[in-house]
């Protein structure tokens, strides 16, 4: 018997003191949830998650055939006192590896409808439903000029409620210059 490949479930959110039924995949007849914090059954199929703290909890869920084949599978749970979209207000897209993306940053949204941006012309220079995608600053490829852009946000929350979110984002690009003061050179940064 072939070992079935282990998967990463998508994160889980839940209220704070609200029940949350979590699933293992169904390709073994033994199931064990480690660590067993928070949850009603660890040998189950489907246990219980309840948790009354704000918190991050990570499942290893080992599954094993009747051949003794062992999966080992993934989930994460978050516990939240309530459903926040956060989208920052600039970004600097310039592959240094910091604020090189902009996105939304989310808890408690577990489907994204759009997530889409337009220059100042109100063309649409980038759209999105993924969660694991943002923006990188570019245009089919063409870098865009640094300014003001408006962006665009609608995703459905745990509670099944929508929410909708619009604003500005300010693109940012820095080009280093170096000057020789006394015979040594120094760096400065220059916006433009």
């Amino acid at each position: 018997e072939e070992p079935v490949k282990g998967i990463t479930y998508p994160v889980k959110y839940t209220f704070l003191n609200s029940p949350l039924t979590l699933r293992a995949s169904d390709i073994a007849p033994t199931v064990l949830w480690q660590p067993s914090i928070y949850l009603d059954n660890p040998v189950s199929l489907m246990p219980v998650y309840l948790n009354a703290f704000e918190h991050t909890q990570k499942y290893f869920i080992t599954l094993t055939s009747a051949a003794g084949c062992i999966t080992a599978d993934t989930q994460v749970v978050k516990s939240i006192k309530e459903i926040t979209v956060f989208i920052p207000n600039a970004f600097t897209p310039n592959n240094d590896r910091l604020n090189d993306l902009f996105f939304p940053v989310t808890s408690g949204i577990k489907e994204m409808y759009a997530f889409k941006v337009f220059n100042r012309w109100g063309h649409e220079v980038y759209s999105t439903t993924n969660f694991e995608e943002g923006w990188d600053g570019t245009f089919k490829g063409v870098p865009q000029q640094p300014g003001v852009y408006a962006w665009y946000y609608r995703g459905l929350g745990i509670d099944e409620k929508i929410f909708f979110r619009k604003g500005t984002i300010t693109l940012i690009r820095y080009v280093i210059h170096s000057i020789a003061i006394d015979g040594m050179y120094q760096n400065w940064f220059l916006d433009y």
